[in-house]
């Protein structure tokens, strides 16, 4: 969670930062520890509703597509992020954020144009959600088909813009 005002993320950020509030409901329906999450200051689960809804409705402003509404389970409040650190740090990592922070929407943070197919379109996927499959088909779970039609399945739902 970096708790910025979330029109101060570029493309990338913001749409990774929503599919990250995904994931974090989803450790904590599995009941997984928060405890190297809390201990790094990387989230505050007092947050994590309202920050989904913040980062859902900058999408929208953008003109992008939002289809993830998101169910909180009950957690025990814990954690604190440092917004100023957040900020401070997206910048050093990130020269569109940087430009944004600074009042300027560089021409390569816009929304790409829609994908044309002659036959029925496949869902677009943004780009921080390819980064996250390509990281995942490298890194995270084997190349099952059971993997696979799970990811199938959590797309068909969450992932198309």
């Amino acid at each position: 969670m970096w708790l910025v005002d979330p029109q101060v993320m570029c493309r990338k950020h913001l749409l990774g930062e929503h599919v990250e509030m995904h994931m974090l409901v989803g450790t904590i329906a599995r009941g997984k520890s928060l405890a190297g999450y809390v201990a790094k200051g990387l989230i505050d689960t007092t947050q994590i509703q309202s920050r989904h809804d913040a980062l859902a409705h900058e999408m929208l402003a953008r003109g992008y597509k939002h289809k993830s509404p998101l169910v909180v389970p009950p957690v025990a409040a814990m954690g604190r992020v440092d917004s100023l650190a957040s900020v401070k740090e997206l910048a050093r990592r990130c020269e569109l954020c940087a430009s944004r922070q600074n009042g300027v929407v560089d021409e390569r943070d816009q929304r790409p144009p829609p994908i044309i197919f002659d036959n029925d379109p496949p869902p677009v996927m943004s780009a921080a959600m390819r980064e996250i499959v390509e990281w995942n088909k490298k890194h995270a779970l084997p190349d099952t088909p059971e993997n696979r039609a799970a990811f199938d399945r959590w797309f068909e739902q969450f992932g198309t813009e």
